[in-house]
């Protein structure tokens, strides 16, 4: 009687060993079913972003992103044509990262955005808008510009959709108009360099000539300039 019952034990043990084995395949099969389809969703949204970048003339390169992906999913695939049984084998393939992957892609994304602003927009420089917007003539599309500028830097930090691209081509458009008015003023050297100074670290009254003064008068700017003594300490 208790070898019979010693018997029944050992059975099942021996079910419940291979019970426990096929569990912990199955977990292991449907961690990476979620693996595999976790990979899937950051490449279908990946791939939209690029469609939007390419429609858009949005320059992209994500062969560095994925390469580690694309070479161990050819290795899985070797293996799998091999042995159909090792799909449920440990591979490199199942250790991917699909967080780190979109992440990695969306800082590309964010790199190709900047450049392509970058390519668009001639400048950058508050300064030198401040500087124009002294001049009557260039004021008001110089202190517009200036709000964009101040606009841009957020811009910049955040994957773009459509309104903010076209809002980047638009101001493209303006600023070229804006250069172009600054050619139909015709600022001389002298008095980019005066307005250089004045708006930054003063400019002292020998650099003042008639010429300069006589531009400032005629392009009614003297009621913009103050002096100011200067501390000797």
């Amino acid at each position: 009687m208790l070898l019979e019952r010693t018997n029944d034990l050992l059975t099942l043990l021996d079910i419940y060993e291979k019970s426990k084995e096929l569990s912990s395949r199955t977990t292991d099969l449907n961690n990476r079913l979620r693996v595999a389809s976790d990979i899937y969703n950051v490449l279908v949204r990946v791939e939209a972003r690029k469609i939007f970048f390419l429609e858009e003339k949005i320059d992209t390169d994500l062969k560095d992103v994925f390469a580690g992906l694309n070479s161990a999913l050819q290795s899985l695939k070797s293996s799998i044509k091999e042995n159909s049984a090792a799909v449920l084998e440990p591979h490199a393939f199942w250790k991917m990262n699909p967080g780190k992957l979109e992440s990695d892609s969306e800082k590309v994304f964010l790199l190709d955005w900047t450049a392509y602003i970058n390519d668009h927009l001639h400048f950058n420089d508050k300064k030198e808008l401040e500087m124009w917007a002294q001049i009557p003539e260039l004021a008001s599309s110089a202190k517009r510009l200036k709000e964009f500028v101040e606009e841009v830097e957020e811009i910049k930090e955040k994957l773009p959709d459509i309104h903010q691209v076209m809002l980047i081509k638009k101001m493209a458009v303006d600023m070229q108009k804006f250069f172009d008015n600054l050619e139909k003023v015709g600022i001389p050297e002298n008095v980019r360099n005066f307005l250089d100074k004045a708006t930054s670290v003063g400019i002292s009254l020998a650099d003042i000539n008639t010429d300069l003064f006589n531009w400032l008068k005629e392009h009614d700017m003297l009621q913009y300039c103050q002096v100011r003594l200067a501390n000797n300490e």
